[in-house]
């Protein structure tokens, strides 16, 4: 007999950077689990978030969209900085301007999701905080792909690469091999 969940309505759920996006949990939180709450036609339609940019936030996601990794760096302190923001969080200037970073960085913290909350995101799936290489301190919060998730651990290295996401590249990050093959 198929398994029937009483659905949790989100106001507003953080989607992405600059956006946000209403949204349907479920109590059961699986899709997969013969829930009959979601019904087939849109359980169906696995179509992820797109970035929807704000002022602050435009730079950031045309340089992902141009494949191109960036964080907001102050002109007055030298502070690099993100998520983008309107002002330094060190010394409140707003002489703050975007910058090219190298895009390898290394696992700080991880979660893997081992159950279906959206049908976008089939499990598992690694959620992590990775610190970037060339900005200690600088920490994205992102998802880790291309990467078996048993192969994950804090200190893994990892270098970005971009999902496409409409219009727009979400940055993502994936393991760094050695010259063996296996993720360093």
């Amino acid at each position: 007999m198929a398994r029937r969940c009483r659905l949790i309505p989100v106001v507003e759920m953080p989607v992405a950077l600059g956006s946000r996006e209403s949204a349907t949990l479920h109590s059961c939180a699986s899709v997969t689990a013969g829930c009959t709450s979601i019904p087939p036609e849109v359980a169906r339609v696995a179509v992820k978030p797109s970035p929807e940019p704000d002022s602050v936030s435009l730079p950031y996601w045309q340089a992902a969209r141009a494949g191109q990794l960036v964080v907001q760096r102050c002109g007055h302190c030298g502070c690099s900085q993100f998520p983008p923001d309107l002002l330094c969080r060190r010394c409140q200037s707003d002489n703050v301007d975007f910058e090219a970073v190298s895009g390898a960085g290394h696992v700080f913290s991880f979660g893997i999701y081992t159950r279906t909350f959206d049908p976008a995101f089939p499990a598992p799936y690694v959620l992590a905080l990775v610190e970037l290489a060339d900005r200690p301190g600088v920490r994205l919060m992102t998802n880790i792909v291309a990467t078996p998730a048993e192969l994950v651990r804090v200190g893994l290295s990892v270098e970005v690469c971009f999902e496409d996401r409409g219009e727009w590249a979400l940055p993502q990050f994936r393991a760094v091999e050695s010259a063996g093959g296996d993720p360093r």
